[in-house]
This record gives C-alpha cells, sequence and structure tokens, in this order.
C-alpha cells in the first residue's frame, strides 16, 4: 500500500429541513471556488494535508485530504491518522430535526481500499463537546458505502449499507 492515501469531495451542501422542502434553510454551501470557508475548522498533522485542488474534465475545486502514515499525528484528536475538517463553528445538529446532507466524493483511479477494515472517508463533527459525530460514510472492508448516523445514544444509532466503491473509481458520486 501506498504512503497516503487521499479521497475528494466536491460541492459540499448542509440542508435543514423541519417541516417540508419550501421550509429549507441552508446551513453551509460551498462548491470551494472561493477557497475553504474561515469557519471551517481543521483536525490535520500538516497544512499540506488538505488542500484544495483542480481536476481535469471536472468543473469546480475539490478538497484533497491526504492521509500520510510517516506524519506526526500527536497534535491530532486522539493521536489517530486523520485529515479532517469540521463545521462545528457554523452549525451544530439539533435532535428530532431533520437534515438533508448533500455532497461529492471522488475516488481516484489509483486509490487503493483496504479490505481489512471500513474506512472513515467523510464525518459531519460538531466540536469536542458533542461527542460522536452524528454523521459518517465509511468504505466497508465488503465493498459498500456504510452510513452511521447517531445522537449521543448507541440507542439511537443507524447504519446502513449501499452501493460499491470500487465501481466509483474515477467518478464523482452524490
Amino acid at each position: 500500500m501506498n504512503a497516503f492515501k487521499y479521497l475528494m469531495c466536491v460541492g459540499l451542501i448542509f440542508i435543514y429541513s423541519d417541516v417540508s422542502a419550501t421550509d429549507r434553510v441552508i446551513l453551509f454551501k460551498s462548491n470551494w471556488e472561493q477557497g475553504i470557508d474561515e469557519r471551517v475548522q481543521f483536525q490535520r498533522p500538516n497544512i499540506e494535508s488538505i488542500d484544495l485542488v483542480a481536476l481535469d474534465g471536472f468543473v469546480g475545486k475539490f478538497i484533497k485530504v491526504k492521509i500520510d502514515r510517516n506524519s506526526d499525528y500527536s497534535k491530532v484528536a486522539n493521536g489517530s491518522p486523520r485529515a479532517e475538517i469540521s463545521f462545528g463553528g457554523i452549525f451544530r445538529f439539533d435532535q428530532k430535526k431533520t437534515y438533508v446532507v448533500s455532497w461529492q466524493t471522488y475516488i481516484p483511479p489509483n486509490y487503493e481500499f483496504d479490505c481489512e477494515q471500513s474506512e472513515l472517508i467523510a464525518q459531519i463533527h460538531q466540536g469536542p463537546a458533542a461527542g460522536y459525530p452524528p454523521f459518517a460514510i465509511f468504505i466497508s472492508e465488503n465493498n459498500t458505502y456504510e452510513i452511521h448516523s447517531r445522537t449521543q445514544s448507541q440507542v439511537d444509532s443507524v447504519t446502513a449499507f449501499f452501493g460499491k466503491p470500487t465501481a466509483d473509481v474515477g467518478k464523482i458520486v452524490r
């Protein structure tokens, strides 16, 4: 396996909808063309771990996330290898409300999948005091996407499996 891995995402949008589609309030929306919003917080070992790039044949900017096994993760949450952005400074999820989370991911053609464990590719954090991330997408060891949605109580946990990430290599997937 290579020393680093990366995935990219573009066109991030989070929409809160309490009653119907006509009552939606946009909490965050970006195609990254103007850069990464200054309110976004980072968990990364160094500045090169999260960057904006353009891809040939695709419109917009992409957030490139790089995980390098040789980086020093001692100042990153839990000291574990990660490069993340957090929206905790922009909004928080409230219980008993409905949210629509929409974004796109791109898995590069040279990406090497880890078949021995799930790989976290995207999650929404609400900051250190809010506990477990309420929403996360993984690539499972069974080659499916795996979604976790939960509150601070494990009883409220929802997990769903769908799709085939290996079939999505080189494509933008929403």
